[in-house]
């Protein structure tokens, strides 16, 4: 009975895994490397002590690793940013994960990218920044209750101020990472998931000290997701504002496009080596418009690619449950593995 029992449950966890597919970057991508040093204007800052405080955490039981609490003040005025800091057991200098947090939703995702790269095969190779989801970047609340077109465009305008500055945030969390004995700053990667991952690719396009990126069901579009997205609180709140002020979808979109455009990491991915990017999608994605998911694919230089049969949440419980042979974890470790050496 128990050999019959373990049967199904790998049977199930390969046909789980059998709804993916991988798309190979291919082997000599048309990629010409632009002077990354050169400083987006919108996107620089001025330099200085990040003024952190950093206090023990609560006690995980990892065997591998010391967390620490990490907060400090955010660009954002009235806004801190907060992490956990997995700090390796281990002398010598580590390379270092930054994990973005699903925007306005689950911690689990993060904790779960952080648990990859903390307890992978007793990897001793990273130390990993996990994100809190304290930074506000949608403002849907402001612009739902917005009165007038002005007020509403505004408070898009704020959206992509908010969207500048946690970039900013993370450029000066890398600047604090340079400053530890333990960390290598020559090897960072980043992952975000959903939403996340524009961010994601936003921050590796934005600074050269990002070395790898993995981009997991996200689009290279903030004004798509606003515009087309068929979640329930983006489209509620499309649906509102068109109400309210008399607009048809097109012209929504045609009202926030320009807004948004200097944040959109699509505008941006010249800058991106397709060869240190690993992407995941899932087909029948109602979340992140799948017009927006190829075009990104495609601006990117087509990197390597796992792509779910599935709808936006069973994609994320199949690359991060036992349900999808760990198959997604597999490929993000050995990503970074391979790229931050």
């Amino acid at each position: 009975m128990q050999t019959m029992c373990r049967y199904l449950i790998l049977l199930l966890a390969f046909t789980l895994v059998g709804c993916s597919v991988l798309y190979k970057s291919p082997p000599a991508p048309n990629y010409q490397q632009m002077n990354m040093r050169e400083e987006i204007p919108l996107f620089s800052y001025k330099q200085g002590p990040l003024n952190e405080t950093i206090t023990p955490a609560w006690n995980y039981g990892s065997k591998t690793h010391e967390v620490f609490n990490l907060s400090f003040d955010s660009a954002m005025p009235g806004e801190t940013i907060k992490a956990e800091y997995w700090k390796n057991k281990t002398p010598g200098r580590k390379n270092l994960i930054i994990v973005l947090p699903i925007i306005d939703s689950t911690r689990f995702v993060g904790e779960h990218y952080t648990h990859v790269m903390t307890s992978w095969n007793n990897n001793t190779d990273f130390n990993v920044i996990l994100l809190e989801d304290t930074r506000k970047i949608s403002w849907l609340k402001e612009l739902n209750g917005s009165q007038n077109e002005e007020e509403f465009l505004g408070w898009m305008r704020v959206a992509s101020i908010a969207i500048k500055n946690y970039v900013l945030d993370i450029r000066r969390l890398i600047d604090w990472a340079e400053t530890r004995q333990e960390l290598n700053s020559l090897n960072i990667g980043i992952i975000g998931g959903s939403i996340s991952s524009n961010l994601a690719a936003l921050i590796m396009a934005v600074d050269s000290r990002i070395k790898a990126g993995v981009f997991d069901k996200g689009g290279g579009s903030f004004a798509d997701l606003f515009s087309y997205s068929e979640e329930r609180e983006l489209k509620e709140s499309r649906e509102l504002t068109m109400k309210k002020f008399g607009w048809t979808q097109k012209e929504f979109d045609e009202k926030i496009r320009p807004i948004l455009r200097p944040v959109e990491p699509i505008n941006w991915t010249e800058r991106i080596n397709p060869q240190r990017v690993l992407f995941l999608s899932a087909k029948y994605d109602t979340w992140i418009p799948r017009f927006s998911i190829e075009n990104f694919w495609n601006a990117l230089g087509r990197p390597e690619r796992i792509e779910h049969k599935t709808e936006h949440k069973t994609a994320f419980i199949l690359s991060l449950t036992p349900f999808g042979g760990h198959y997604a974890d597999f490929k993000i470790f050995n990503h970074f593995k391979k790229n931050l050496k």
